[in-house]
This record gives C-alpha cells, structure tokens and sequence, in this order.
C-alpha cells in the first residue's frame, strides 16, 4: 500500500492531513480562512493600519507527478521474507491493495471480531487507534475491536461514523470502548475537535448500551488531558 502525494520535483505538500493535495495547494479559501483565524491582533492590527499584506496561500509550484508518501509506504524487501515464512511453513500469500492507509481498517476491525466470535470472547468493545498510536496487543488481551485512524482529522472521523454505523445496521455494535487521540500539539486545517470525537463515540455507546456495562463518566480518551487538546505534550509519556 501507499498513498498517492502530488509531487514537483522534490517539493510536496506535508502528510495527510484535513484535507487533500488539491485543496492544500490550490484551494485558497481554505487555507486562507484557516490563517485569518489565527491572526494575533496586532498582526490583524498591522494589516489595518500599516496596510501590511500577509500571506495567506503558498505559492507552491505545480505539482508534475504523484508519489508513494513515505510513512505509509511499504518495503518491498519484506515480501521476500513473507513469501518464504509461507511457502516453508504451508501457509497462502494473499495480497491486498488499496490506495489509502485507512481503507483496510474496516476490513482488519471485522476480522478481529470474527477471530474473537469464534474463541468465544466479548465482541462489544472497540478500541479506536491514531496515527502511531498503536497497541495490538493490548487490544487482543482485553477483547478490544481495533479501529485504526490516520490522524486527528475530519476525514478519519467520517471514516469511523462510516464504520460504527455499518456495525450498528448489521447488528454488531459496540456498547463501549475507548481512544487513544494522538495529540499533534498545533491547530491545523481539517482537525476534529475533541467534543466531535466524544460526541460520535458516547452517541453509538448509548444506542447500544444495556445499563450495566458503560459508566457515563469513564474517560474515553485515557492519557489526554482534554482541555490541552490538540497541545498536550505530556501525552506519549501517559497513554
């Protein structure tokens, strides 16, 4: 797998974020909305009175190419490695393609409840992961259905209310869970807030919940200081 990133020679617009290559680079009223709403007042004061012009595009060249954007890339020397664990030990490859790094979470989601149906084991809890804000493992020993999200963004929040609605239709809601929410630590365009995440979460909890199982003051993002969000720097040492 690898995403797509419009590419001019050796500049290209930073990693997924709120929005998509077209958008950032040509979509001025994006970005500058986003740019006016961080003015300080006496930059906003200094464009008024000194009739000082700043920037509010960035006057990037054109993009000529699209290219794998590295931290969702993959290593092609892994296939040989693979290939050869599975033909020494009897097992089939199978290979899945998809352009963008979010289109398997579903697929990975309802393979783990699957997996946990079969031995058994509560299926009603979801664990939504962020970024490099991973824990397989802990997700396997407490029964937790992960949801992987590229980052904290509007796009990866449509994508999980995608997901949760689906699970509900089919009949295979969640009645809890929680999320580690990767913390950036700046404000940038695109960014779901805090309240949008808790609000999807604590509704489908709610739909789904039998009384008993879901405490209406648990902490659904543990080791997020909420009221510093995006901006809390203490929260990889925590999680």
């Amino acid at each position: 797998m690898a995403n797509s990133w419009e590419m001019a020679n050796s500049w290209g617009p930073p990693t997924p974020g709120g929005i998509n290559p077209e958008e950032f680079v040509q979509g001025p009223d994006t970005v500058k909305e986003f740019v006016e709403s961080h003015k300080s007042p006496l930059t906003k004061m200094g464009g008024t009175v000194m009739r000082r012009e700043h920037r509010t595009d960035w006057n990037a060249p054109a993009s000529n190419c699209e290219v794998p954007e590295a931290e969702w890339g993959y290593a092609d020397a892994l296939t040989d490695d693979i290939v050869g664990f599975a033909d020494e030990h009897g097992f089939q490859v199978k290979y899945l393609d998809y352009d963008h790094a979010e289109h398997p979470s579903p697929l990975v989601a309802d393979a783990y409840h699957r997996w946990k149906e079969q031995l058994r084991r509560p299926t009603d809890s979801i664990l939504v992961e962020s970024f490099v804000v991973m824990e397989p493992w802990l997700a396997i020993s407490y029964n937790l259905t992960p949801f992987s999200t590229v980052f904290h963004i509007k796009p990866s929040l449509e994508r999980l209310q995608e997901y949760l609605e689906k699970c509900h239709r089919s009949g295979k809601a969640f009645s809890d869970g929680f999320m580690f929410l990767f913390c950036s630590g700046v404000d940038a365009v695109g960014l779901a807030g805090m309240d949008e995440w808790k609000r999807l979460l604590g509704s489908h909890f709610a739909l789904h919940d039998t009384g008993k199982k879901l405490d209406r003051d648990k902490k659904l993002f543990p080791g997020t200081e909420e009221d510093a969000f995006p901006k809390d720097f203490g929260f990889p040492a925590r999680y």
